[in-house]
This record gives C-alpha cells, sequence and structure tokens, in this order.
C-alpha cells in the first residue's frame, strides 16, 4: 500500500490518465501518480469543507458543495459554469451521475435535475414522492436511483418518468454500484442487496455485511468491495454469492471517497491528509 501525502484531507477524486484531480482544503489539485508530484492547484471555494464532492468525464470536472454545482476545465481548472440547483440546505445535491450528453443531480427530498453538459441549459427539473435520492447509476437508457425510503426507482432517461419501482429495504440505500446487467446496493440496514437489472428483482442479499453504514465501492476480478469508514475496513464478496472473500483493515474515519482505477483502488478518508493507494492485483494473488 502507498499513502499520497497531499497535505490535507481529501473530500473528492478522480482520475485520468495516472493523474489525480481532487478537492483539499478549498482548492481543486492535479497529482501525477507516476512522478508522485503535484502539478497544479487553484483556490476554486469560498471556504473549507467536508461535504462537498468531485465526478469528472474526459473535459470536465463537477464540484458539488451543498446545492452549488461547479463545472471546471479537466485540463486548465478555468471554470465554466455555475449551477445553483438548490437555496439552503434542504435542497442540497445528494445523488450525482453522468452520461454522454447529461448531467443528473437528485436534490434533498425527491427531485432530479436533469443539465445539458455542453450548455449547462437545465432540461429537465422532475419531482418524485419516494423522498430522497441519495445515489444514482446509469443502466442502459435508465437512471437507477435509490432512496431514503428503500426504493430502486427505473427511471426513463429521455421523460423521467419512473418505469419500475423494486423496494429492497425499508432504510435508506445510500449507495449503488452498476455492474453489467446487475446493481449492488449498500443500505443503513447493513444488507447487500444483488438485483437482475434486466428482470428487476433481488438475486441475493447478504444480511449484516459491516457493523455500521457502508458504500459499495466496485466490482474488481469478480469480487464487489465495500468500504466501512467507521469501522475501518475493506470487503471483498464473491459478486455471485455475496461470500465473504476476504477482509482488510485500515485505519480510516468517519466517511471518505473511494474509486477503482485499473487495478488500483484509491481510498480517501479524514483519518489521513491523503490518499491510500491498494494494488488489488498483487493483493488477490497474495491473499485470495
Amino acid at each position: 500500500m502507498v499513502i499520497h501525502d497531499l497535505k490535507g484531507i481529501v473530500t473528492g477524486i478522480s482520475i485520468d490518465n495516472a493523474k489525480i484531480d481532487y478537492l483539499v482544503k478549498d482548492q481543486l489539485c492535479k497529482y501525477d501518480l507516476n512522478s508522485k508530484e503535484p502539478i497544479d492547484s487553484v483556490v476554486v471555494l469560498k471556504k473549507e469543507g467536508f461535504s462537498r464532492d468531485l465526478t469528472g468525464d474526459d473535459r470536465q470536472l463537477y464540484v458539488r458543495d451543498f446545492f452549488t454545482l461547479y463545472v471546471f476545465d479537466r485540463l486548465t481548472f478555468e471554470k465554466r459554469h455555475i449551477l445553483e440547483l438548490g437555496t439552503d440546505l434542504k435542497n442540497d445535491i445528494c445523488g450525482f451521475q453522468l452520461d454522454d450528453k447529461f448531467l443528473y443531480a437528485s436534490i434533498r427530498n425527491g427531485k432530479i435535475v436533469k443539465v445539458d453538459k455542453k450548455t449547462f441549459e437545465v432540461v429537465c427539473e422532475q419531482s418524485y414522492e419516494s423522498g430522497s435520492i441519495w445515489s444514482l447509476g446509469n443502466y442502459r437508457h435508465e437512471l437507477i436511483g435509490c432512496t431514503v425510503d428503500g426504493q430502486v426507482l427505473f427511471i426513463d432517461k429521455e421523460t423521467m418518468g419512473i418505469n419500475h419501482t423494486l423496494t429492497i429495504s425499508k432504510q435508506n440505500i445510500g449507495s449503488l454500484i452498476v455492474d453489467g446487467d446487475f446493481l449492488f446496493t449498500a443500505g443503513q440496514d447493513k444488507a447487500i442487496h444483488k438485483i437482475s437489472l434486466k428482470d428487476r428483482k433481488v438475486l441475493l442479499m447478504k444480511k449484516s455485511a459491516h457493523k455500521r453504514m457502508f458504500d459499495c465501492v466496485g466490482v474488481y476480478e469478480n469480487n464487489l468491495i465495500t468500504i466501512c469508514h467507521p469501522a475501518s475496513e475493506i470487503c471483498f464478496w464473491n459478486n455471485e454469492t455475496l461470500e465473504l472473500v476476504e477482509k482488510i483493515e485500515l485505519p480510516l474515519k468517519l466517511a471518505g471517497r473511494t474509486l477503482i482505477d485499473n487495478d488500483k483502488l484509491f481510498v480517501t478518508s479524514r483519518s489521513i491528509n491523503g490518499i491510500y493507494e491498494i494494488d488489488l492485483k498483487s493483493l488477490f494473488n497474495s491473499r485470495i
């Protein structure tokens, strides 16, 4: 495992071509993973904070800070647009997703805003009776949303209407991963659900996956990876059976961000001033 010292708690990360774009304090920064050297940093926010997040595509970076969405050029960090998608903490941004043409932001209390990525025009604002939609995913022509009431919503991207609703819990579904034709969810009830997106039904459920609230990270070599920051653990589950394959412990704290890039797992947490880099290939070869 490698620890990249980035001189502060990292609250959002996006990786492209061995370069990490990340948020630390009030700055948007770029770091070269090969040389392990900083490349650039720009002050982009009014103050420091831990609640913001970062997502990127091949051209742009999207910084979410409560109800405000900032859009930056990925190469130059030039600010392209600011979208105020709410007015206060009662309608801040919960989930976020991108496709080729649009960005989708779910707003607290059950609304999704669809925005053109080129013009930044709000194409559609759609409210739902499901309550807050905490996580979003892409599946073909549909947007998959998981709600505070334990529902999985299958939303038509064109009309933004609901095609189907699947109830899997009575509690919040805070995290999801779409892997091919399957959906994996992490719930406040501490359960993992594996769902067929084709058939729109639950295939498997794993109770008590972690002792505390956790997130789905992704699938690597047929293993679902989950992380529980409060319990300082990362678990690997067989994605066919949801049987536990391996668990590793890291000194984590409260919350953080994770992503998989090629054979590497990157983890941030409020317990470190930087990013953990875990070589998944080496880990699997030696321990799994």
